[in-house]
């Protein structure tokens, strides 16, 4: 069944070029959004607590971009699987990687801290290639062994190093002769809500993974600047900026 989904249904829909690639994904929004209605009553909910002030027509029409933007993101998480160099380098633009990059020369390791916004997946498959860091990202393994190695090898083919995060405590501890740039992603939802750390967020309490406790105390302990990361949208393509640095002396930072 793994290799019926992944060379059957997947992998075609990755070599799609971008006109089709899109029309898949208007047929996904068809389906999820407007066929089944994918988790409406809790994207409901949430939108609400998060936005008390608009109106049921706001609500709705904000609730019809989540659902068009996440077909988006289904899809172009799949391109990723068999984007070329090239490809990846017209879909994605970095911008201020020269304040990386002087970190780099100075053998300055450095914590990126990002979260699930926008395309994500592209965005750190990029990054090496434009990065002097050796850059290695955080992340949960799946459970299904087969797709976590497609995944893992996925985004490490363009120099990308994926660390367990269960690993990453002691990795810290590890030398290193080439300065590194680690990615956490700082909205994950921790697995033990009882360790997490919890913040005022928008209009409600959320939690932050244990692992963001990590990065902080790694940081402060080691004096590694850290870099906010954010995303956006235009037409198809996406732009990764990364912020001036930063470091990391309370929560509240971390969740910018």
């Amino acid at each position: 069944m793994n290799n019926f989904l992944y060379y059957i249904i997947i992998i075609p829909i990755s070599n799609l070029n971008n006109f089709f690639l899109y029309l898949v994904s208007d047929f996904l929004y068809l389906i999820v959004g407007r066929l089944l209605k994918y988790r409406k009553a809790l994207i409901t909910k949430n939108l609400k607590n998060s936005f008390p002030k608009k109106s049921e027509n706001e609500i709705k029409n904000i609730r019809r971009y989540f659902y068009k933007h996440f077909s988006d993101l289904i899809v172009e998480s799949l391109k990723g699987f068999t984007i070329s160099e090239r490809g990846i380098n017209k879909k994605i633009k970095l911008k201020n990687t020269e304040l990386l990059n002087e970190m780099a020369q100075k053998k300055q390791n450095i914590i990126l801290i990002g979260g699930h916004y926008n395309n994500w997946e592209m965005s750190a498959q990029k990054m090496p290639l434009e990065c002097e860091h050796e850059l290695f990202a955080i992340y949960k393994p799946l459970s299904n062994k087969f797709f976590d190695k497609k995944m893992k090898n996925s985004r490490e083919k363009f120099g990308l190093r994926m660390i367990p995060m269960k690993e990453t405590k002691n990795y810290f501890h590890t030398d290193n002769e080439k300065p590194r740039a680690i990615i956490f992603g700082s909205d994950q939802s921790p697995s033990n809500t009882k360790n997490a750390h919890w913040i005022k967020f928008v209009a409600g309490s959320n939690e932050l993974t244990k692992g963001m406790w990590h990065s902080r105390h790694s940081t402060v302990r080691s004096g590694s600047p850290s870099w906010f990361q954010w995303l956006a949208a235009q037409l198809s393509y996406w732009f990764c900026s990364c912020t001036q640095p930063t470091r990391l002396t309370s929560w509240s930072m971390n969740c910018l």
